[in-house]
C-alpha cells in the first residue's frame, strides 16, 4: 500500500489526522491478481469482457450479421464453427435503423428471442433550462456521455453482449473518430467497462476507401480503434460468387485465428432478410483482400461467364458471353488475375478459382491412379518373368575333328 503526501515538513509527523494527507491508492502486485482464462462468446472469434470489431464495406450485410449473432445469443444456439452456445440477454444500440420496421423483423427472421434483446438507442436526461419546470426528456445514446447508463443497463438486464451499430452514430457529437486522443478517451473506459461486466462488445464500423496494403489501416477512423479491439471480424466478397460473403478474423490477440466462414444474405419479402451460413471456406485473407475486391458489374459478368462454363474459356469466348469490349476485357482479365480473383491456368485461358482447384484435384487424382497402375504392372511383370535355369538350357553341339 502506497501513501502519497504533500511535500511539507509536517508530512513526516506521526499525526494521522494531518489535513495534508492525500487518500492512498492500492496498487496490487501481480502475485495478488488471480489468473483467469479467456471466456468465449463465439469460440476464438468473440471474447467476453473484450471489444470486438465487425467491419466491412457498405452493403456487405454488417448489421444483418450483427443481428444474427445477437439472435444466436438470445436463444443459446451454437454459432457457426462452434460446438457450444451461450444464452443470455443482448443490448442493441442501433440508432440508424427503425425498431419497428427493421430491427424487430430482422431479429424475428433470424430466429431470435425478442424478449432477450433490449434497445438502448436513447437515454433519459434532465432538462434544467427551465428551473420552474424540471422534466425528463430522451436524447440519443452517446459513448462520450452515457457509459454509466450503459453499465446500469448491463447490470439490470444481465446482458452478455452489447452491439454498437455503427460506431460513428454512437460516439457523440463532439468526438472526431479521426483523432487518436479523443478515440482513446472513449475506448479505454469502454474496454474497462467490458472487463468489469464480463460483457462482450461488438462494434460495427465501415471500411474507408483506399488502397492500403495493410487491412488494419482500412477501417474508418484512427488506428486507435483497431488497437483497442482484441479481435476484428472483417467481411469480404467471395471472388467466384458475388452473392456470397466471407467472414474472416483479421485481428486476433487472444487465440489463433479460426478458419473463415462463408454466408449469404437471403431476402424474404414477407418478413425480412436473414443470414444463411455455408460453413468453412478455404480462402485466405490475402486472396480476399486486394484491389478490385468489390466487384464492379463487368467483373461480375466475367465471374458469371467463367462460373457457368464447365471448361476454361478463351478471351474471345468470354467477350462473346459478356458482350464486353475486347480491348477492355483483356486488361480487366489481367487485373482480376493479378488480384487473385480468377485463375489463368494456361496462355489465353481463364477460369474461376473453384474450377481451377477442382481441375487440379482431378489431375492429381489421375496421376496418382496412373502411378498405382504402373506399380501394379511392374509387380505383375516381375512375378511372371521367366527365370533361366540349367534345365531349359541346350548345349551347343561339338564340332568333330577333321
Amino acid at each position: 500500500m502506497l501513501l502519497f503526501y504533500r511535500p511539507t515538513p509536517s508530512s513526516q509527523s506521526s499525526n494521522t489526522s494531518n489535513p495534508y494527507t492525500v487518500p492512498h491508492t492500492h496498487t496490487p502486485p501481480l502475485s495478488e491478481i488471480e489468473t483467469q482464462h479467456i471466456i468465449w462468446l463465439w469460440e476464438n472469434r468473440i471474447p467476453q469482457g473484450k471489444i470486438t470489431l465487425l467491419e466491412g464495406d457498405p452493403g456487405m450485410g454488417k448489421s444483418l450479421l450483427a443481428i444474427d449473432i445477437a439472435a444466436h445469443v438470445s436463444t443459446g444456439r451454437p454459432m457457426p464453427g462452434d460446438s457450444t452456445g451461450k444464452i443470455g440477454n443482448v443490448i442493441l444500440i442501433a440508432p440508424e435503423d427503425g425498431a419497428a420496421d427493421t430491427i424487430k423483423p430482422r431479429v424475428a427472421a433470424a430466429g431470435g428471442d425478442l424478449s432477450r434483446i433490449h434497445l438502448l438507442n436513447t437515454v433519459e436526461s434532465l432538462d434544467v433550462t427551465d428551473v420552474k419546470k424540471l422534466k425528463l426528456y430522451k436524447k440519443p445514446f452517446s459513448l462520450a456521455k452515457n457509459l454509466f447508463d450503459l453499465e446500469q443497463t448491463i447490470i439490470q438486464t444481465k446482458a452478455i453482449l452489447v452491439v454498437l451499430d455503427p460506431l460513428t452514430a454512437v460516439l457523440g457529437h463532439n468526438i472526431d473518430s479521426s483523432r487518436d486522443q479523443g478515440i482513446r478517451e472513449i475506448f479505454t473506459p469502454l474496454a474497462l467497462l467490458a472487463e468489469r461486466t464480463n460483457c462482450a462488445f461488438l462494434v460495427v464500423r465501415h471500411l474507408k476507401k483506399g488502397s492500403s496494403d495493410n487491412l488494419l489501416y482500412r477501417g474508418a477512423g484512427t488506428i486507435g480503434i483497431i488497437a483497442a479491439a482484441r479481435t476484428c471480424l472483417t467481411i469480404f466478397y467471395v471472388p467466384a460468387d458475388e452473392k456470397k460473403r466471407v467472414r474472416a478474423v483479421t485481428k486476433s490477440n487472444l487465440a489463433e485465428p479460426p478458419k473463415n466462414l462463408s454466408y449469404q444474405v437471403v431476402p424474404i419479402e414477407s418478413i425480412a432478410p436473414h443470414i444463411q451460413w455455408h460453413g468453412e471456406i478455404n480462402l485466405d485473407v490475402s486472396t480476399l483482400f486486394g484491389p478490385g475486391i468489390n466487384l464492379s458489374f463487368p467483373r461480375q459478368e466475367i465471374i458469371n461467364a467463367l462460373q457457368s462454363s464447365p471448361r476454361n474459356l478463351e478471351l474471345k469466348e468470354i467477350a462473346e458471353k459478356t458482350g464486353l469490349n475486347y480491348k477492355t476485357l483483356r486488361m480487366t482479365l489481367s487485373r482480376m488475375h493479378e488480384a487473385g480473383l480468377i485463375a489463368h491456368p494456361s496462355r489465353g485461358m481463364y477460369t474461376t478459382l473453384e474450377h481451377y482447384a477442382e481441375s487440379k484435384k482431378r489431375i492429381e487424382e489421375r496421376i496418382k491412379a496412373r502411378e498405382l497402375e504402373n506399380e501394379a504392372f511392374r509387380k505383375r511383370f516381375a512375378s511372371d518373368a521367366t527365370v533361366t535355369t540349367d534345365a531349359n538350357t541346350t548345349d551347343s553341339p561339338k564340332k568333330s575333328p577333321n
